[in-house]
């Protein structure tokens, strides 16, 4: 029995004691606690009273950026919370009127990922502008770059937690920003690649005619920029061909051809004035790439067919006024070829078909033999029929091969048939079958 009276006593003596304990440590505990300083986990600890935490976890942190105003939530700062005091001390406390505080922990870590977006957002990222004017390359003023410290950003935000302020004022400082500018050598070197014309020279039909563009207009073609530490130099493709267009344009092509005055029966001439374009955009890029090139481009007109290949699947077509023939499978242009065709306008327009073939038949009409022969029309005026063939040939008495010439090709030599020359009428007799269509016009 006295043994438990002693252990009462002994027990109801250390919990006397224990309250006088907590009692003086709420009792001098301060409101503001020195924050600590970073430890090696990257994380602060600081103790914050119970209102100034219910306020934060309701409305979280104004962070006032140039009067921009961001709030941050306490997840976004890595916090984890918990409560220094036992139950009994909160207890106490209330008895006491004392304020029961909560260590919070911040992660360095997510308070340098809020710095980080932030930067991102309210930085101003000057490029370098690089332009034209009056043919010089000029680089405008570089404006100072806004950016946020880190290290001030999170002192500044420990310093109103543990003041216990949820409005932060952040500071923004200026910087010369560290991005390319191109030398000034590298422009004049530009600049001097760009002095030179491109010339063209056009051949119309054995008219030399002769165009260029200068120095002003070669640099309306071209915008400079700096993009990834580098200078690039974009060229205006539209604007080119249009000043292309507008150089040639007195050039005659697509030309309409009229029959009797009054019917438009087609377009007689073409000037491939996109590859001329494509030409000079080479010259030009090279010219960035300060690679050497011609500044020359050479050219020509050609005749262009009537049709666009859309009449049959498979045909023939004959241009009288050009002296050529255009072979169409598929409505795709397969071979072009100069012909000769008949004197006094003996080869007749209209629509036929390829009635038969042979590979080199004697004609009694003019003695020599028709290489490649494939008819096409009977001519009752001549009872006789007229078809493609190759330039003819006679065997004199000696048995030596008399040859009609080459320049007989453009002309009309021929008593009413369509001549090619020896190779192209080859070509052509191997593609043709009977049955294929004809189309012969002025």
């Amino acid at each position: 029995m006295k043994i438990f009276n002693l252990v009462s006593k002994i027990i109801i003596m250390l919990t006397f004691i224990s309250l006088i304990c907590v009692f003086f440590s709420i009792a001098i505990t301060p409101k503001d606690k020195a924050l600590t300083s970073y430890t090696p986990q990257n994380q602060v600890i600081v103790e914050l009273s119970e209102d100034y935490y219910l306020h934060l976890v309701d409305e979280g942190l104004n962070l006032n950026i140039d009067g921009n105003i961001k709030t941050v939530r306490l997840d976004e700062l890595g916090v984890s919370i918990y409560s220094n005091s036992s139950a009994l001390e909160k207890f106490l406390s209330k008895i006491f009127n004392r304020e029961t505080y909560y260590e919070i922990t911040l992660d360095l870590q997510k308070v340098y990922k809020i710095v980080e977006s932030l930067n991102s957002e309210y930085k101003t990222n000057p490029l370098a502008k690089i332009e034209i004017k009056q043919n010089r390359w000029e680089i405008n003023p570089i404006e100072k770059e806004k950016y946020i410290e880190y290290e001030k950003t999170v002192d500044s935000i420990f310093e109103s937690i543990r003041n216990q302020k949820l409005d932060i004022n952040i500071q923004t400082n200026l910087k010369t920003p560290d991005i390319y500018i191109p030398s000034q050598d590298l422009l004049d070197s530009l600049r001097q690649n760009m002095t030179q014309p491109i010339y063209f020279e056009i051949n119309d039909f054995g008219e030399i005619k002769k165009y260029q563009l200068i120095e002003n207009e070669i640099y309306e073609l071209l915008k400079p920029s700096i993009i990834h530490n580098s200078l690039d130099i974009s060229i205006n493709e539209s604007l080119l061909n249009t000043k292309i267009n507008d150089k040639l344009k007195n050039i005659p092509r697509n030309q309409e051809i009229k029959i009797k005055r009054t019917k438009v029966i087609g377009k007689d001439t073409t000037l491939d004035v996109g590859n001329i374009s494509k030409e000079a955009y080479k010259i030009i890029k090279n010219r960035i790439n300060h690679s050497d090139q011609s500044d020359q481009i050479i050219s020509h007109t050609k005749y262009a067919p009537f049709t666009n290949g859309d009449k049959f699947e498979r045909y023939i077509e004959v241009d009288l006024s050009q002296k050529m023939l255009y072979a169409w499978e598929n409505g795709k242009l397969k071979y072009e070829m100069l012909v000769s065709t008949g004197f006094n306008n003996t080869t007749p327009k209209g629509e036929y078909q390829i009635q038969n073939k042979a590979d080199n038949p004697f004609s009694d009409i003019d003695n020599s033999y028709m290489p490649f022969w494939m008819s096409f029309h009977k001519d009752k005026r001549f009872d006789a029929w007229l078809g493609f063939h190759a330039l003819t040939h006679k065997i004199n008495s000696k048995g030596k091969y008399i040859y009609e010439p080459e320049t007989n090709l453009g002309g009309t030599t021929s008593g009413g048939c369509v001549k090619l020359g020896r190779k192209e009428a080859e070509i052509l007799y191997n593609w043709a079958v009977v049955g294929d269509k004809v189309i012969i016009h002025d």
